[in-house]
């Protein structure tokens, strides 16, 4: 036999050896002639043609003899000696020439240290299992010890032992991680393939914040599965795609619930040239249009639709949780997916309601509407499940009361095309929704006008807008229909943004805008703590950055963008903020931005507040820090930098206003 641990006391493992010789082929004992072979193979056959082995038993019992008698004699040609039969450590580099000596051989995914380890595990569980089932668990040297093959291999396991077996592997919750285990190996040869890929699974599950409900997501993966013996072939020849897969059903029950309800997604975004790729807006839309074509109703496009957006979301957490992809790049993507759906549902809205009017054509029409995106969509940082704030903008024709269509009749068709929108994204079907649309922010909130002209909503900026009204348009951007339209808006809306104003004007404002935001969102929450609104937060960054822009933008018109982390640039390279500010206030933005896509992405809800629980806070520090840290760890981090934010947004806007 061959041991991996030196602990074990030779001569007692002898005596061990002799008693059981003794009672279990003691004189008398055989009534099989066959068994009188000096031929272990011969003898486990014999046995199974007797019905004391199952003819697979006797089958998978010479395979794990084979194995042993190669590892054997490679350890033997190795050392050079016969008498020392202790494994190598399995990262030592003895090791890597034993696997090496044993015929293992790179090309595949798994290193010949590796493929030999889980050979080695299974089958030496194998064995155990068999002398367990027939000689008792008293039989085995070191009986509390096991792996997690040996759970999955040997049904006879007492609990205490499995228990101990599965708490070390570091599941929490054992009971519940041995059903799971048992649901996923099933029985016969699929059991043998899972007990291998256990192996192989229980070091990827190590490295994850939550390996009790990676587990249970894989099982209710597993279970919808055609052939899940296939799937796990599959993960064994292909190991990343077993850790991406463990790494989604650890980090996101939202992201685990697409997969499960489409499994044909996970083929799809393990591609390497998806799964490697940055999708432009082009690309998605693109897709989008196919799909279109290919409808043959309204539900079946807007099921369609959300089908799409919900799989391009499950690719983008993937790279975000699995390839560690840079917030930066995960709200741009986010931005240009609802860029895209927003673009190609106003295209199949003009295609549905093309027949609808003969005073008008469908370009007349198109050629004079545009959508304008506000907020994170219009600064292309959006969240994980951020709701989209819209607003509609229409150019009447020239003689639109001249022998042709009146304005009543663009009004009234372009106002159908924004409610349309509104349904189309935010209505519940079979595939859920695409996304919450808001409609607020046109001027005059929701009594003003659905769609207003552009020659209304410049006169709105100029002469009748607030403050933060001009705060909330510095996001706004053209994002579907006619959008050289939109782009013709926003060169007059510039000079309303770069009109010199006294700070103290603006600074009252946004602390106006601050307190009654902290107030809000402290209401029914008691001690939570708000991310995005809290003091130090989220708001704090992109109102100060706000701030100076409306201060300074008549100084330096680059200064006029969206985005907050160009405008921190900008500001930086206008020397309106210290570099070194700006380069801390975008690393605590982007930090908080972290945070806050891990809260939203773990249940799809728009969330801004850190869990009360102690074990969903150490859940969330090993998710933004790393599995070594707790909730101690992420708060000191996260303290330090509302700390650093806050002072910045006193220094550089509230103090500086005097």
């Amino acid at each position: 036999m061959v041991y991996t641990f030196q602990s074990l006391d030779l001569s007692e493992l002898q005596d061990l050896r002799r008693k059981q010789y003794r009672e279990k082929a003691g004189g008398g004992r055989h009534t099989i002639p066959r068994l009188r072979t000096p031929l272990l193979h011969e003898a486990l056959y014999a046995l199974g043609d007797a019905g004391v082995l199952e003819p697979e038993e006797a089958v998978r019992l010479i395979s794990d003899y084979n194995f042993l008698r190669k590892l054997i004699n490679g350890m033997r040609m190795l050392r050079g000696s016969a008498r020392d039969l202790f494994l190598p450590d399995p990262l030592s580099e003895e090791y890597r020439h034993l696997a090496r000596r044993m015929g293992y051989r790179r090309g595949g995914a798994l290193e010949p240290a590796e493929q030999l380890r889980i050979d080695f595990e299974t089958h030496t569980a194998s064995v155990r299992a068999f002398t367990e089932r027939h000689f008792g668990r008293e039989a085995l040297p070191g009986p509390g010890t096991g792996t997690l093959a040996d759970v999955i291999l040997s049904p006879a396991l007492s609990k205490e032992i499995r228990n101990r077996i599965l708490s070390n592997a570091g599941f929490n919750n054992p009971e519940r991680a041995y059903r799971n285990l048992m649901g996923l190996a099933g029985n016969g040869s699929r059991q043998e393939t899972f007990a291998r890929l256990a192996v192989l699974a229980r070091d990827f599950l190590s490295r994850q914040p939550e390996p009790d409900m990676a587990l249970n997501n894989w099982e209710r993966f597993a279970r919808v599965l055609p052939s899940p013996e296939f799937h796990f072939g599959l993960l064994l020849s292909q190991p990343m795609r077993l850790e991406i897969l463990l790494g989604i059903f650890s980090a996101s029950q939202f992201l685990s619930d697409t997969l499960v309800r489409n499994p044909e997604f996970f083929e799809w975004i393990t591609m390497p040239e998806i799964l490697h790729r940055t999708r432009k807006v082009d690309d998605i839309a693109g897709e989008l249009r196919k799909a279109g074509k290919t409808t043959t109703g309204y539900n079946e496009w807007l099921n369609k639709l959300r089908r799409l957006r919900r799989r391009e979301i499950l690719r983008i957490g993937t790279r975000d949780i699995c390839l560690g992809v840079s917030t930066r790049e995960v709200m741009g993507e986010l931005s240009a997916v609802a860029d895209a759906v927003v673009q190609v549902a106003i295209e199949k809205i003009w295609e549905d309601l093309a027949g609808e009017n003969k005073s008008a054509s469908r370009e007349e029409l198109e050629s004079n509407f545009c959508v304008m995106a506000l907020g994170k969509l219009g600064g292309n940082e959006l969240n994980y499940s951020s709701d989209i704030d819209l607003v509609g903008l229409c150019e009447y024709p020239e003689g639109a009361s001249a022998g042709g269509p009146g304005k009543a009749f663009y009004k009234e068709h372009f106002s159908k095309v924004m409610e349309r929108i509104l349904s189309d994204l935010s209505k519940h079907t079979e595939e859920g929704y695409a996304y919450r649309v808001d409609l607020r922010l046109r001027p005059f909130g929701r009594s003003g006008e659905l769609v207003p002209s552009l020659s209304a909503l410049e006169n709105y900026y100029y002469y009748g807008a607030s403050l933060w009204e001009l705060q909330a348009a510095l996001k706004m951007r053209p994002i579907a229909g006619n959008l050289h339209l939109g782009h013709r808006f926003m060169e007059k809306i510039e000079k309303v943004l770069k009109t010199p104003r006294e700070m103290k004007d603006i600074a009252a404002s946004i602390e106006r805008l601050r307190h009654e935001s902290v107030r809000a969102s402290s209401r029914g929450l008691g001690s939570a703590i708000n991310v995005k609104t809290g003091v130090g937060g989220l708001r704090d960054v992109e109102f100060l950055v706000q701030g100076l822009q409306l201060t300074y933008a008549h100084e330096n018109h680059s200064l006029i963008q969206g985005n907050t982390l160009l405008a921190l640039e900008a500001l930086g390279e206008g020397r309106f903020l210290p570099m070194n500010t700006v380069e801390e206030l975008k690393a605590d933005y982007l930090f908080l931005r972290k945070v806050e896509h891990y809260l939203q992405i773990l249940e799809d809800r728009q969330i801004h507040t850190l869990p009360k629980d102690e074990k969903e806070m150490d859940f969330l520090a090993k998710r933004i820090l790393g599995i070594d840290r707790d909730r101690t760890h992420f708060l000191e981090e996260f303290e330090l930098c509302n700390g650093r934010i806050r002072n910045a947004y006193e220094t550089y806007l509230i103090r500086a206003k005097q």
